[in-house]
């Protein structure tokens, strides 16, 4: 026995998984079997050089046994972690109504074990993480903030976790934008600076052209930020501007959308598998002007490069929508609409206003067409929302269950583009008893679905405090007006521009009431409804919300002057 443990040692370190797989299920008796051989066991079944959701359930399995095998130890904390994380791994990979129900079950699992040792997991950031992760499946903002409170509280030095705690609370109506600020200049004392012994010089190249760098984590399948950054990239002047993409994804999962944004640019570089000194010392090399961030404390970025300076100047632009915090950020992209004068203060970076809007989108492939409205064949008035569940905050579902209310025979259709389980949204609801009023969707694998379901909806309701934005765009294109609320922010601003750049003021509520007031009045007047439709359809393309030469422009207009000031 202690012979095959030690061999099972040498083979892990040589990640020769399958004969581990080998000797563990053959060779050692059952009730030989410790947490540790079953955990080390369920891990090569991931470790695998392909994998399939059966290698995952088999691994599930094995977990669970682990854990519950032994008193609470190193190896069934171990276990308990990897069951969990299998379990969410799982639920995102098969969208089968077994698959999701088998999860489910095994995630309520895991949090009524948490609950059980809480005294214990409370402490336990590897634990705390991974039931984070949980929450998230069920869009429970309220517990993942409560997670991450801890989390910061452990590690008030983890960068990465203070960027999800300060993301998260933006679903809330919580914090103002002195919050944001005041969270986010902590993240900036907290990323690592490095000696300048250790990096390269940070030189200008002499040249015709102004070298743009533009660095990103998304840059694959239909994220959705791609759809603003393809609107620079397919229309810019090359014979003035030298643009490289600095690639944050593993090679393996860059696919065809890479691709192509790779034919758009001068250069393209992989940094997702280089530590910080050697990204950034890469970068530097290339002697970029301006580097453009499209993450800021969303997806997998690397603040950290910013923080050591990549380029001459720095701009935050697009995939998210407040301040970073970071002193070495110069600039913010923003509109008039977005970040009013007497607020630039409460943003670290110097606030650029560029004309009309923030971004302009690129269209869809989906020919346009005007889709007549489902009231007038259902006889009832038809909501949607189709932002991710985490933005359906306490605020938007009270409002969104009192207009159902106060519209007898009304519909509201949601659905989130991520995996998300709809129980406890569902229970949010049936507290307003208008659950049976609403229609809850999964997620459509289908893109040419996504946007086809758009023909089910009369109106579209936006979410507050974290305003949709994509989801507007496409409301927008498949002719449903989007009824959004005045913000506080850049974040809780996004769909007051998008409607003011349409000319559509009049779909800009006050505040809670107006907004119901608003969704009411179109319900009782259906033929101002219809042209309100007829409207958005008719003057759509002649604004700036798809005009991407227009925007092009203006942006890189910007960034010549950005450029003129720095350096001449």
């Amino acid at each position: 026995m202690s012979m095959q443990k030690a061999n099972i040692g040498d083979l892990f370190i040589q990640k020769k998984y399958n004969e581990i797989i080998n000797i563990i299920e053959n060779k050692i008796e059952k009730k030989d079997l410790t947490s540790q051989l079953l955990n080390i066991l369920g891990a090569c079944k991931l470790f695998k050089k392909i994998i399939n959701k059966n290698d995952l359930i088999d691994a599930i399995k094995i977990f669970r046994e682990a854990y519950t095998k032994e008193k609470l130890n190193i190896h069934t904390v171990g276990a308990f972690n990897n069951f969990i994380h299998s379990n969410v791994n799982l639920y995102d990979m098969d969208s089968s109504e077994r698959n999701r129900t088998y999860c489910k079950e095994n995630f309520y699992e895991a949090i009524n074990f948490y609950k059980k040792n809480n005294k214990y997991f409370d402490t336990n950031k590897t634990i705390l993480l991974a039931i984070t992760r949980i929450h998230k499946r069920f869009a429970d903002i309220d517990k993942i903030i409560l997670n991450l409170q801890k989390l910061t509280n452990l590690d008030k030095n983890n960068p990465l976790i203070l960027c999800s705690y300060i993301y998260h609370n933006s679903f809330k109506n919580e914090w103002k934008q002195n919050k944001f600020l005041e969270n986010s200049k902590l993240l900036n004392e907290n990323l690592k600076k490095l000696s300048d012994i250790n990096l390269v010089p940070l030189k200008k190249e002499k040249g015709d052209k102004i070298k743009i760098g533009i660095l990103s984590s998304d840059i694959k399948g239909n994220h959705v930020v791609n759809n603003y950054l393809r609107s620079i990239l397919e229309n810019y002047n090359n014979n003035k501007f030298d643009i490289n993409l600095f690639l944050n994804i593993d090679i393996k999962k860059q696919d065809q959308t890479t691709r192509e944004f790779k034919e758009l640019v001068s250069n393209s570089f992989d940094i997702k598998n280089l530590n910080d000194l050697d990204a950034i010392n890469l970068i530097r090399k290339q002697k970029i002007d301006v580097i453009i961030d499209t993450m800021g404390l969303l997806s997998e970025n690397r603040l950290a490069l910013y923080k050591n300076r990549i380029a001459p100047i720095q701009i935050n632009w697009c995939g998210y929508c407040n301040t970073v915090g970071i002193k070495e950020m110069d600039f913010i992209f923003v509109d008039k609409n977005l970040v009013h004068p007497d607020e630039k203060n409460f943003y670290t970076e110097k606030v650029v206003y560029l004309n009309d809007i923030w971004n302009a989108h690129c269209g869809f492939k989906k020919e346009r067409k005007k889709y007549s409205p489902p009231f007038l064949k259902k006889n009832h008035v038809t909501f949607g929302s189709f932002n991710n569940f985490s933005k359906i905050s306490e605020d938007t579902i009270e409002a969104w269950s009192k207009i159902l209310k106060a519209n007898k025979g009304t519909r509201l259709i949601l659905k989130s583009g991520s995996p998300r389980d709809l129980e406890i949204l569902s229970e949010k609801f049936n507290k307003y008893s208008v659950l049976n009023s609403i229609e809850l969707k999964t997620k459509i694998e289908s893109f040419e679905e996504h946007l086809d379901l758009y023909q089910e909806i009369d109106l579209s309701l936006d979410t507050f405090p974290y305003n949709g934005v994509t989801t507007t765009f496409e409301s927008l294109w498949m002719g449903v007006p989007v009824l959004t609320m005045k913000g506080f922010n850049f974040n809780s601003r996004c769909g007051e521009s998008i409607n003011i750049n349409l000319g559509m003021q009049k779909l800009i509520a006050r505040d809670l009431k107006n907004y119901i007031d608003i969704a009411s009045f179109y319900t009782s007047n259906t033929d101002r409804l219809l042209d309100l439709r007829n409207e958005v359809y008719d003057k759509l393309l002649d604004t700036s919300l798809f005009d991407v030469k227009k925007f092009s422009t203006n942006f890189y207009n910007s960034i010549q002057k950005l450029y003129k000031d720095k350096f001449n």
